[in-house]
């Protein structure tokens, strides 16, 4: 397993688009992450916190949209 994942393995992990990604990123909502040159790395289980407690809310969110 990866200790760290980047912007597209979050986008396709999630079916989101990496733009989207980018902003919860730039919103502080994965946790500590790491730029390294131009990549960004999201540490593993900070980003499977953060899934577990906020894909329903996601979900919900583009139902209303």
């Amino acid at each position: 397993m990866k200790t760290h994942l980047s912007i597209s393995d979050i986008a396709q992990i999630t079916n989101k688009e990496r733009s989207t990604v980018f902003r919860w990123i730039k919103a502080g909502k994965l946790g500590r992450v790491r730029k390294i040159g131009s990549e960004y790395q999201v540490p593993h289980e900070s980003f499977e916190k953060w899934w577990a407690e906020n894909v329903q809310t996601i979900d919900q969110e583009e139902r209303s949209a």
